[in-house]
């Protein structure tokens, strides 16, 4: 376990101080529920600079409250811990901003948006990882796919693209394994 998400494990376990976070989590197990809803304002109550790195680099610091709430279910309740393969963090407060004043500098921060929705579209599926099986080979190969808006997104080189691959490596017709 890492020091960040040893400090989240402190956070959650305050049973001692406010009895916030131990109360809530107990609660959560008890209604069978896998997500926690934490107020960015008692992160920064608990640790001004955690509270400031939850805003600024979020993608690592909701990964590793993620693995701290994990292991702090596993000390509470360990049935109920193997129960789930993975428990989720929701935010409330922090950095609000509205729909005019969200800007690129934004990107990869925690945010609270706040706005008035006026139009809604169906949910459109996302292709995120395909796999192939080659018939000729017998080969089985995976395809994991990235695109701009995804929270994995890396920084791909100008050669590679977004677009639906049809052929393997050697260049033979990629079939999708059926399921």
């Amino acid at each position: 376990m890492d020091n960040i998400q040893l400090e989240y494990m402190d956070f959650l376990d305050d049973e001692m101080t406010l009895n916030v976070y131990n109360r809530k989590v107990r609660t959560m197990i008890h209604d069978n529920d896998q997500r926690l809803l934490v107020d960015v304002n008692d992160v920064h109550k608990y640790n001004t600079y955690r509270a400031k790195q939850l805003i600024i680099n979020y993608i690592d610091e909701e990964l590793a409250l993620k693995h701290a709430l994990k292991e702090f279910v596993k000390r509470i309740d360990l049935s109920y811990w193997n129960k789930f393969d993975e428990f989720f963090v929701g935010f409330f407060g922090g950095n609000h901003v509205t729909p005019r004043t969200m800007k690129s500098k934004f990107l990869g921060t925690l945010v609270c948006l706040e706005g008035v929705v006026s139009k809604c579209t169906q949910v459109q599926s996302i292709l995120v990882k395909s796999v192939y099986y080659c018939p000729t080979t017998k080969t089985v190969s995976e395809h994991i796919h990235t695109d701009f808006m995804s929270s994995s997104f890396v920084f791909i080189s100008a050669t590679s693209s977004c677009v639906y691959p049809t052929r393997n490596d050697d260049g033979v017709q990629r079939l999708p394994k059926s399921r």
